[in-house]
């Protein structure tokens, strides 16, 4: 099992119905984008972490873990709205002189930077809400009965599972080159690198040839079908949604 699937089949709301998780997640990332507060987001991100704990069962440090994915490319976005060139009469938390101009970071630039990451951080958390209690395949079969699009939830499906799958792939070619020292020095490190991508592409190729030989060996006429699960309508789910919009309104206003 891979991806967030392996959180999601042990997650203990896993069987409720995956449209109202759906719901709830969209709710709280409109709520979290539209209010445009760094406060709100920071309670975002605290709420819906603590409903994966609470409701989900997760671990702290799987959700941390999770978390610290996304962080790292959100820094490397954020630090060019960090970082600026000013006049040198300029008043800098930090930064150096080059030439006529200062480059550094200001107090304006500075909040910029730490409000888009806390909002992408809370958006991040509501979607974590929904993929680690909820498997892909029900998210799927929820996007259908909500009339969303057939090729958009096919493509969705199958991307998903390439990723993991390629991934995999890659890790073997990678383990397979290191045994024969293949990433002993720079030089070497590049003609490898250069080979597994070229090798991870054609992969991908053959691996989609087999996946819609064996697709349309079972009758596929253009649409993936799957068998649905029995879900359960857990009201605690409403309950918990509508505390945690509250709570988000209530640090706006403060």
């Amino acid at each position: 099992m891979s991806g967030t699937d392996r959180y999601a089949y042990a997650s203990k709301v896993r069987s409720s119905d995956p449209v109202t998780k759906i719901l709830v997640s969209l709710g709280m990332m409109f709520i979290c984008i539209v209010l445009d507060d760094i406060l709100v987001s920071l309670v975002t991100i605290v709420a819906m972490s603590a409903c994966n704990m609470w409701m989900g069962g997760h671990r702290a440090r799987d959700i941390w873990r999770m978390l610290r994915i996304p962080m790292g490319f959100i820094f490397l976005g954020v630090i060019t709205i960090a970082v600026g060139r000013y006049d040198p009469s300029a008043n800098l938390i930090a930064g150096f002189k080059a030439g006529n101009h200062l480059y550094g970071i200001s107090q304006k630039g500075a909040l910029e930077a730490i409000s888009i990451s806390a909002k992408s951080l809370g958006v991040i958390s509501s979607v974590y809400f929904l993929v680690m209690n909820t498997p892909m395949t029900d998210i799927t079969l929820a996007l259908s009965k909500m009339h969303v699009p057939a090729l958009f939830v096919e493509l969705l499906e199958l991307v998903y599972r390439f990723i993991f799958v390629l991934a995999d792939t890659a890790e073997k070619i990678k383990t397979a080159q290191s045994s024969r020292l293949g990433y002993v020095d720079m030089k070497t490190s590049y003609r490898s690198t250069a080979d597994l991508i070229s090798r991870v592409f054609m992969s991908s190729f053959r691996k989609a040839d087999n996946i819609y030989d064996a697709l349309e060996s079972r009758g596929y006429t253009g649409e993936l079908r799957t068998v649905g699960y029995e879900y359960e309508i857990d009201t605690n789910i409403t309950f918990v949604a509508i505390a945690v919009a509250l709570l988000q309104i209530g640090a706006y206003m403060i």
